[in-house]
């Protein structure tokens, strides 16, 4: 029951044949592995566009709104200079005086800190709002 080397080598070869036949060839591999590249590439860039969109054009609007209604009088935000994940950096800001109110600041920075989290689970956005090198005058009353 000894088997040739010939038989052996053949079947040796069949068996090489199979794995091969059935394992992606590696173009193909490459190709898939490409698309999802591209397409985590693209997601990344699409999400960084739509988050700077949304921070720029509803948050800081919505962020100097709500401010100026818990503080009764109009609130200027300033251009803003960076924005990450769970902040933003907003240049000179003013909170002018009204004709009821002569007090006033001006803010070199003011850096909003807040937590996405909340906003997805609780649709609330906890903020917090640091000012930096604030000018203020508040005037005295009798």
């Amino acid at each position: 029951m000894n088997q040739s080397s010939d038989d052996r080598d053949r079947d040796n070869q069949s068996l090489e044949n199979e794995d091969l036949s059935s394992a992606q060839p590696p173009s193909k591999r490459r190709k898939w592995i490409l698309i999802a590249i591209l397409f985590l590439l693209s997601s990344l860039g699409i999400g960084t566009v739509v988050g700077w969109y949304l921070i720029q054009k509803k948050l800081l609007p919505l962020v100097e709104t709500e401010a100026g209604k818990y503080l009764h009088r109009p609130l200027n935000l300033g251009k803003l200079q960076s924005v990450s994940l769970t902040s933003a950096r907003v240049g000179k800001s003013e909170l002018p005086p009204t004709q009821d109110n002569p007090d006033h600041a001006v803010v070199e920075t003011v850096k909003v800190k807040f937590n996405l989290l909340p906003l997805l689970f609780k649709k609330t956005l906890p903020l917090d709002i640091i000012l930096i090198q604030p000018d203020v005058y508040i005037e005295q009353d009798k």
